[in-house]
């Protein structure tokens, strides 16, 4: 039997598998995630790519209100893709997400990280989720949730 880690994100990366064909779907290429060599040690990750590298697409699995640092993964997720557009020549930049808190985020016509969206030509894409797999993704977070809460640092005296 293997434990699971309470921050593994198995379910998360097969939810990702699940949305990549609906993605592809809607932009008429097929993606896959791959690692990109992009020479000098530089190998970044990229959730959805097409064979040609014209279609790029990070997605972002979470389900609820935006907490911490969740707003700045967006958008390093968001500078990536601007990044990797531009390096490769992309011009289809996509960030799929799953439930309205970050659509809304990324595309708050008022907020600063939507018009850098927008003026970098980037698509937000709200993908919806069968009622199975949101059942999921909450589940995972809220074992993810409880994990943080009961691994936190030691701040007590140490035995020896």
């Amino acid at each position: 039997m293997t434990d699971t880690h309470t921050s593994d994100s198995a379910e998360q990366r097969a939810l990702e598998a699940a949305v990549l064909p609906l993605l592809s779907e809607q932009y008429g290429v097929e993606l896959t995630p791959a690692t990109l060599d992009l020479g000098e040690g530089v190998r970044p990750q990229v959730d959805g790519v097409s064979a040609d590298r014209n279609v790029l697409v990070e997605f972002y699995g979470h389900v609820g209100p935006l907490k911490g640092g969740q707003p700045k993964k967006l958008v390093a997720d968001a500078f990536k893709l601007v990044w990797l557009g531009r390096r490769l020549g992309a011009t289809v930049l996509v960030i799929a997400v799953v439930d309205q808190p970050a659509y809304s985020y990324l595309t708050n016509p008022r907020g600063w990280a939507a018009a850098a969206l927008r003026d970098f030509g980037v698509t937000v894409t709200l993908v919806a989720l069968d009622a199975a797999d949101h059942a999921r993704i909450v589940a995972v977070q809220a074992r993810q949730a409880e994990g943080m809460r009961g691994s936190g640092p030691g701040i007590g005296p140490t035995t020896g």
